[in-house]
């Protein structure tokens, strides 16, 4: 994952910092990672569905 830019600057991070990913199959999970991490601030990337991607 590549983040550049004003996201960089919002994160106060660099070039080449490790990051942690977690991938949620559902909003619930999603929800309850975020709820159980000692995280202050979090990047949110969602997968389109296939009828998305063809529109």
């Amino acid at each position: 994952m590549n983040l550049s830019g004003p996201e960089l600057d919002k994160f106060d991070a660099e070039v080449g910092e490790p990051i942690k990913i977690d991938i949620a199959e559902s909003k619930e999970i999603a929800h309850a990672l975020i709820n159980n991490s000692d995280r202050g601030e979090f990047i949110i990337v969602s997968k389109p569905s296939q009828q998305e991607v063809d529109s």
